[in-house]
């Protein structure tokens, strides 16, 4: 429960007790209540965000500006995200799949980091081995929660954290 603690504080402090820690907080509840969840997506943390509790809080608190609380809440989950996958902190690590919707016999197919630099830089799809100049648009980054994360999820649970 301390290492959850002291990062959830290092968040807090890192953004002046912006939304992000609340962000921070509601995610890491939702990973105990759902442990094989395996991507953590944008839309994932917005929902989970903008999700009010049996308590009637909500993880968007103190907006800093006046922008749409949509938009407020995408910038609070992207920068949780970064914040959670970066550095020595790293509870999550970046990953990239490929989601061709013309295909629908096809599932995304998770990119190796190989993968990914081809893709970007000579634009081959993975899968067929050909050119597609439409590539890049079809690759979406995700989350997946590591073993420290797993480790870290287990201590929050001890010690009451997830509601």
């Amino acid at each position: 429960m301390a290492a959850a603690l002291h990062l959830l504080e290092r968040l807090d402090r890192t953004f002046e007790g912006g939304g992000e820690g609340a962000v921070a907080r509601k995610l890491l509840s939702f990973l105990a209540q759902h442990p094989t969840t395996t991507h953590i997506t944008l839309q994932l943390v917005r929902q989970i965000a903008l999700e009010r509790s049996e308590h009637g809080d909500s993880a968007v608190v103190r907006p800093r500006t006046q922008v749409s609380p949509t938009l407020e809440t995408d910038a609070m989950a992207v920068r949780t995200l970064q914040y959670l996958s970066a550095g020595a902190d790293g509870v999550l690590e970046a990953k990239f799949e490929l989601i061709e919707e013309d295909r629908e016999d096809l599932a995304p197919y998770v990119l190796t980091d190989e993968e990914v630099r081809e893709v970007m830089a000579a634009g081959i799809n993975p899968i067929s081995g050909e050119y597609d100049p439409d590539i890049k648009r079809k690759v979406v980054i995700f989350f997946a929660p590591t073993h420290e994360m797993a480790d870290l999820l287990a201590a929050y649970v001890a010690g009451g954290g997830a509601r």
